[in-house]
């Protein structure tokens, strides 16, 4: 009992460092806090906007959106309660000097970003009579606008900032000589759905049938299949076989730490939208090999005699008929997604491969204790934090922020959607192994942007992103190409105005699913029920962990924080406390699988 305490003791050198850590986000949030307090009329609260359009009479459905000022006044909720007012460029189009004509008299007038403080814009067009302001950015990007000083602002009209495909596409239509109107309002966005409870049943659920795929799959150990392998044939083997699994020790968790924070930086300073094709890429390789093995392990449980008809194939060698079938309709499933990845309807591809991938990679990566877990999660946890909240005292901007902001453009909800860690595993050449193993670490963080002044080159580089586009197009950048990152789960959000997505990212799955396969495997070896074992405990933690997360940013009303520091600690601190309560500290931190000495797995 004394030996475990012992081991209880230096594992709470782990807590003390995510104590430590979180005492550093308290210190960065008051050092923001000390900043000089703005006039009220300074403050308001950033609304997110939509645009009714008329064209020549007509309602024309462009989807245009925006956001609104930290100054003026506020768009009201309903569509009914905005006026339908036409729409006018201002003259001279920075809207800098008192315009030399009358047509801004109720009127929304169109702005060009530049020259002048966005206050002076507003201000000039409230003085020609104008209703609103409507400011073009010179990207497609969105910020919150706010007032050049501290000073009081006296500004009754709301003023909004729009893209500049909006602006560029108002702009056409005013020049060739039609009759723009437009209603502006900032309809309210519900922060949680029944989509939230979705994507946790999903998540769970993934975590759950990785862990107890072993025993869903029984009847495979006498019925095996077979399936590619790049030495020239169809290996006859089942998803799992021991030969393929591998550990990961202490230093393979550090090693990537290291080569994803390298990796990370080198997005920072290094991107192209080839990266996003090769992240599509990796994943329909991994997830038709996932989605394969799941399929061909889960019909021959029940209909064992299908992989008993062998053939030979050309530059493969043998294989079952099944086992090619099933291939090409996954192969075909996959081509399918990725043709018709970016309409709104592509989650349900994206999600039945990502499951399949990461069911995956839960039987090949195992955790083969409690020592390497806590180094692993521990890590990714600081991973996390640094390179959010710390990383700007060094590059005097977030990088994680920075480049999560090349891949989005569409801009409108206050939520940033996180970094992607490539970790690829060359063991042997299987295909699921070119995959990111660690993939995606999906980040739910408010981090808020604001301009003052309308200067350019003064503005903060960080933007408000978004996960929504009217033709479902989601986290995108003019960087990427245009192209999403499909390292996540996701779900449409029903009443959302914007029809945008909840996301989940791989790692915020992977990283706390490692650790409860390992402790599904654990209770099955020491013959452990399920109260009195692990598993329970620890998919129960996971699931409360995740509703803590959505919980968190419900209260924050959006001020999400990344998962791992809700999922690490209901996870990993159960599993110690468990321990420690038991006395079988040393048995989790030392522990080592029974495996026959031909079948212990290589390390990684």
């Amino acid at each position: 009992m004394a030996s475990s305490s012992s081991f209880c003791y230096h594992s709470s050198y782990n807590a003390v460092a995510a104590v430590a850590i979180t005492l550093l986000l308290f210190v960065f949030g008051d050092a923001a806090d000390d900043a000089p307090k703005l006039d009220p009329s300074c403050a308001k609260d950033v609304q997110l906007v939509k645009m009714k359009q008329w064209v020549d009479g007509n309602v024309v459905n462009s989807g245009y959106g925006g956001m609104s000022a930290m100054f003026g006044a506020q768009f009201p909720k309903e569509v009914g309660q905005s006026p339908k007012s036409p729409l006018v460029f201002a003259n001279p189009r920075d809207c800098c000097v008192p315009p030399i004509t009358k047509l801004l008299v109720g009127s929304v007038t169109l702005c060009q970003r530049g020259t002048c403080d966005f206050t002076t814009k507003a201000a000039i067009a409230q003085a020609a009579g104008a209703v609103a302001v409507l400011v073009i950015n010179e990207s497609d990007d969105l910020f919150s606008m706010e007032c050049s000083n501290s000073s009081r602002v006296d500004i009754s009209i709301p003023v909004a900032m729009i893209s500049k495909t909006a602006g560029d596409d108002l702009d056409n239509e005013l020049t060739s000589g039609k009759k723009v109107e437009l209603s502006i309002y900032a309809p309210t966005r519900p922060l949680l759905d029944y989509s939230v409870a979705v994507l946790w049943l999903m998540a769970v659920g993934t975590v759950i049938c990785a862990s107890t795929w072993a025993d869903i799959t029984a009847a495979d150990c006498d019925e095996r299949y077979n399936e590619l392998s790049p030495k020239g044939s169809f290996k006859s083997e089942t998803m799992k076989d021991e030969e393929d699994i591998v550990n990961i020790d202490t230093k393979g968790a550090i090693i990537f730490v290291i080569s994803a924070s390298t990796f990370l930086v080198l997005l920072f300073f290094f991107m192209s939208s080839w990266f996003i094709w090769v992240l599509i890429v990796l994943f329909c390789i991994g997830g038709v090999e996932g989605m394969h093995n799941c399929i061909v392990s889960l019909v021959l449980r029940v209909f064992p005699k299908l992989g008993r008809n062998i053939v030979k194939v050309p530059m493969f060698g043998k294989s079952s008929i099944f086992s090619i079938v099933v291939f090409i309709v996954c192969v075909a499933f996959a081509v399918l997604w990725i043709v018709n990845r970016r309409e709104s309807y592509s989650w349900f591809g994206q999600d039945v491969l990502g499951i399949c991938l990461m069911i995956t990679i839960l039987q090949l990566a195992r955790l083969p204790n409690i020592k390497v877990a806590t180094v692993l999660l521990c890590c990714a946890f600081v991973y996390d934090i640094f390179w959010v909240f710390i990383s700007p005292v060094i590059f005097h901007k977030s990088v994680m922020i920075t480049v999560s902001h090349r891949f989005i453009s569409k801009v409108s909800f206050l939520t940033l959607y996180g970094i992607v860690s490539l970790h690829l595993h060359l063991k042997s050449y299987s295909l699921t192994h070119f995959v990111p193993f660690f993939c995606n670490k999906l980040e739910i963080i408010l981090r808020s942007a604001k301009i003052k002044g309308d200067m350019k080159g003064t503005a903060k580089t960080a933007s408000l992103f978004s996960c929504w586009s009217n033709s479902g197009k989601v986290a995108r950048g003019d960087k990427a190409g245009g192209e999403a990152i499909p390292m996540l789960l996701r779900f449409p959000r029903p009443h959302d105005p914007w029809k945008g997505y909840d996301m989940i990212g791989f790692g915020d799955i992977l990283f706390p699913g490692l650790l409860v396969c390992f402790a599904r495997r654990f209770d099955k070896e020491n013959n452990k029920r399920s109260v009195n074992g692990y598993f329970l405990w620890l998919v129960i933690g996971y699931g409360v962990g995740l509703f803590l997360t959505y919980l968190g940013l419900y209260l924050m009303k959006g001020h999400g924080q990344p998962a791992l520091l809700y999922l690490v600690p209901c996870t990993l601190g159960t599993a110690v406390i468990l321990g420690c309560i038991r006395g079988e500290m040393r048995s989790l931190w030392d522990y080592k699988p029974n495996l026959p000495p031909s079948k212990v797995p290589p390390e990684v």
